[in-house]
């Protein structure tokens, strides 16, 4: 789709003087659809039901071609569920979650995808991390410790 190849230059474009307002503009609509096209993928891929209508395959093909316009437009959307959270990555942590039997902590669920236009990140990820249950427990265990001193 030329439409998102268009938006792309313009939102990775470096802003002359004073249009830095319009630059925001456009780099903010790119994320709003991204966020919303990686959403709708994500719910359609969840399923519904054993016998999906024609309709809702059409929605999933129409949908698939608009996921591909976006990455030839160098609009990447990256859900880091399931991936190993490290301390030096560029993501905002919304929520730790002990889990038990977890041998390192992890990425749960992405709250929200990091966006990126032209390799740069115009939207850092939201996630909830898990982490394991012991590190809860002696954190907790630590603190206490601290508070009765």
């Amino acid at each position: 789709m030329k439409l998102f190849g268009a938006l792309r230059k313009s939102a990775v474009r470096q802003p002359e003087s004073g249009g830095n307002r319009d630059h925001r503009v456009g780099v903010d609509w790119c994320v709003e659809i991204a966020v919303q096209v990686w959403r709708l993928r994500r719910s359609l891929a969840q399923g519904v039901g054993d016998a999906p209508t024609r309709r809702v395959e059409s929605a999933r093909r129409w949908l698939e071609e608009l996921w591909e316009s976006l990455g030839e437009a160098g609009i990447e959307v990256r859900d880091l569920t399931g991936k190993p959270y490290d301390v030096g990555m560029t993501v905002k942590v919304v929520a730790w979650e002990a889990v038990a039997g977890l041998k390192r902590e992890v990425v749960l669920r992405t709250v929200k995808p990091a966006v990126l236009i032209g390799g740069r990140v115009v939207q850092m990820a939201e996630v909830i991390v898990g982490i394991c249950d012991g590190e809860v427990r002696a954190a907790k265990e630590e603190g206490d410790a601290t508070d009765n001193d």
